[in-house]
C-alpha cells in the first residue's frame, strides 16, 4: 500500500482523528516495537510510514527489545499504542509479557495492537486475549484505524493531577516526568491551566543543569554524537536527558520520531531520559515547549540537558536563545568556508565540531577544521570571554568525545566566574517571556468574536483576488480593536 493510498485513507478518518486531538491536546501516538526476535523490515516500514500519513506520531523503537522493553519505552514516551507487527496466532504470551510491564508501571491504559495476515478466526482470538485491534493489509485496514481510534476516545486518558506530577518528577518517576511533559506540550485548554500550575511549582528546582543545543545539517551525525558524549557523561556520574526534535508532516501533521534508534545505547540506559517530540508546524529546530520541557527534565535532576534540533540548515537559531552552549556538528566537504561564515547559525555557535574525524575521513575532517577556523576569524564572537573553537571529533574514539565536554566545561566556568551566564539566562528568559506573549496575544486574536465573525469573508475576497494581504489584515486588526457591542 503506497503513500497515497495511505492519504486518501486517512480521510475516512479525519473527522475521528480531529475528535482525539481535540480531546486529547496532541495526536495519536504510536510506538513500533521492533522485538528481540523480529521484525520484517518491511512489513515494519509500511507500517511506520502508514500511521504517519494518517497523521498519528509515530515512535520507533530500537532494534530487538525485550516485551518489558517495549513497554517501558512506551511509558517514557507517553503513547497511546503499541504496534506489533508481523503478529502470529500464537502470539499471546507476547502479550500477556507486555501487559505485565504496563500493569508493573501503571499504565494499562495503553493500547496493544498487531498487524500481520491472519485468519478471521485468529483474529478473534487475539481480539479476545487482550490485543485492541488486528490490523491486515488491505480495505479493511482503514476500518481497523476507524475502530482504534474510537476504543482510544472511549479509553481513560485523563491527566494526572499537577500535585501529583510534580511529586513524580521530583522524585524521578519516569512515567510521571513522561506524563508531564505530555501536559505541557498539550493544546487542550484543560491541560494548559494545570500545566503551569506544575511548571510553577517546579521552578523553585530548576535551573542547576548545563543546557547544550546540539544542530546541523542532516548526516551530521548529530545522534550518533549524542549518544556517545551521553554514555560518556554518564560514565562521569552526570545524569543526562536528551530532547529530540523531529519534524511534523505539513501535510498529514504526523511525524516520524526515530531518535531512539540511533541512540540505542543511551536510550537503553536508566541515567538517561529520551523525550522526542514533534515539531508540530513551529520554526526553528524546536518544539513549542521545548523551553518548559527542560525544566521538567532539570527539576527530575537530569544536570546535562541536550537538545537536539530537527537539522534542516541556517535558520535553526531558535535553540541559542534557551540553552547554555550552542554546538554545532559539520561535516568535511558539506560547503567552502564561506558557507561557515553565513549570517544565522553559524555566528551563534559556542563551537563548531567537525564529526566524522575518523578512517579515511581523517584528512579531510582537519582540513575542514582549518577552513572553518579561518572562516570564523571573520566573525566577531557573541562574548568577548569566548572564541569559538573548531575540533574535529569521531563518534567511535571516546578522547574526542570527552574533549566537547571539557570545552563547555570550560565555556561555562569562564562565564559564571565573570557574571555572564546569570545574565545570559536572564535574556533568554526575557525574551522567553515576550514570545508567551506573542503567542496569549494570537490566541486572543484567533478566539475574539468580531474577528471570527468577518474572517471566512475576508478569506474569501481575498482568494478571490478582491483585496491585498495588507487590506485583509487591517480589516481584521480593525474588528479586533473594535469596542465590544
Amino acid at each position: 500500500m503506497d503513500n497515497m493510498a495511505a492519504l486518501q485513507l486517512s480521510k475516512r478518518t479525519r473527522r475521528q482523528l480531529d475528535r482525539f486531538i481535540s480531546m486529547e491536546g496532541r495526536r495519536p501516538r504510536v510506538l513500533m516495537g521492533r522485538l528481540e526476535r523480529r521484525t520484517r523490515d518491511r512489513l515494519l516500514k509500511m507500517a511506520t510510514h502508514y500511521f504517519g500519513d494518517l497523521g498519528f506520531d509515530v515512535d520507533l523503537s530500537p532494534e530487538g527489545l525485550t516485551p518489558g522493553g517495549v513497554a517501558q519505552m512506551a511509558v517514557e514516551n507517553d503513547v497511546h499504542v503499541i504496534c506489533l507487527t508481523d503478529i502470529k496466532e500464537n502470539d499471546t504470551q507476547l502479550l500477556e509479557a507486555i501487559q505485565a510491564k504496563l500493569r508493573q508501571v501503571r499504565s494499562e491504559n495503553v493500547c496493544i495492537i498487531g498487524i500481520g495476515d491472519i485468519s478471521p478466526s485468529d483474529r478473534d482470538h487475539l481480539i479476545h486475549a487482550g490485543f485492541a485491534e488486528i490490523f491486515s493489509w488491505g480495505p479493511m485496514f482503514s476500518k481497523s484505524v476507524g475502530r482504534l481510534l474510537d476504543r482510544l476516545m472511549s479509553g481513560n486518558f485523563d491527566p494526572e493531577r499537577p500535585e501529583a506530577c510534580i511529586e513524580g518528577v521530583l522524585a524521578r518517576d519516569r512515567r510521571m516526568i513522561a506524563k508531564t511533559i505530555s501536559m505541557i506540550e498539550s493544546r487542550a485548554a484543560k491541560d494548559q491551566a494545570m500545566a503551569q500550575g506544575i511548571l510553577d511549582g517546579l521552578y523553585p528546582h530548576t535551573g542547576n543543569a548545563v543546557r547544550i543545543g546540539v544542530t546541523g545539517i542532516p548526516g551530521a551525525g548529530k545522534s550518533t554524537f549524542i549518544d556517545s558524549f551521553g554514555m560518556r557523561l554518564l560514565e562521569m556520574g552526570h545524569r543526562v536527558a536528551v530532547l529530540a526534535i523531529d519534524p511534523s508532516s505539513s501535510i498529514s501533521g504526523g511525524s516520524l520520531l526515530g531518535d531512539k534508534t540511533r541512540m540505542a545505547r543511551l536510550s537503553g540506559d536508566p541515567r538517561a531520559y529520551i523525550r522526542p517530540s514533534p515539531s508540530s508546524g513551529i520554526l526553528g529546530g524546536v518544539a513549542g515547549k521545548t523551553r518548559e520541557t527542560m525544566m521538567v527534565c532539570e527539576a527530575a535532576g537530569f544536570d546535562v540537558i541536550l537538545v537536539e534540533t530537527i537539522g534542516v540548515g541556517q535558520t535553526e537559531t531558535v535553540v541559542a536563545s534557551m540553552v547554555d552552549f550552542f554546538l554545532l556538528l559539520l561535516v568535511a566537504g558539506a560547503g567552502d568556508q564561506y558557507q561557515g561564515i553565513k549570517k544565522g547559525i553559524s555566528e551563534l555557535a559556542d563551537a563548531i565540531v567537525i564529526t566524522k574525524a575518523d578512517g579515511d575521513n581523517i584528512y579531510n575532517a582537519h582540513a575542514a577544521r582549518e577552513e572553518y577556523t579561518k572562516a570564523l576569524s571573520l566573525l566577531r564572537p557573541e562574548s568577548p570571554l569566548w572564541r569559538p573553537p573548531v575540533v574535529t571529533c569521531s563518534a567511535y574514539d571516546p578522547g574526542s568525545v570527552e574533549e566537547i565536554w571539557e570545552i563547555i566545561s570550560q565555556y561555562v566556568e569562564r562565564l559564571n566566574s565573570a557574571g555572564e551566564l546569570g545574565k545570559k539566562r536572564a535574556r533568554q528568559s526575557v525574551a522567553w517571556m515576550l514570545a508567551m506573549v506573542d503567542q496569549g496575544l494570537m490566541h486572543q486574536f484567533r478566539e475574539n468574536p468580531r474577528v471570527a465573525r468577518i474572517l471566512d469573508g475576508v478569506l474569501d475576497a481575498m482568494g478571490d483576488g478582491n483585496i491585498s494581504a495588507e487590506e485583509a489584515a487591517q480589516q481584521l486588526l480593525d474588528a479586533y480593536d473594535a469596542p465590544a457591542v
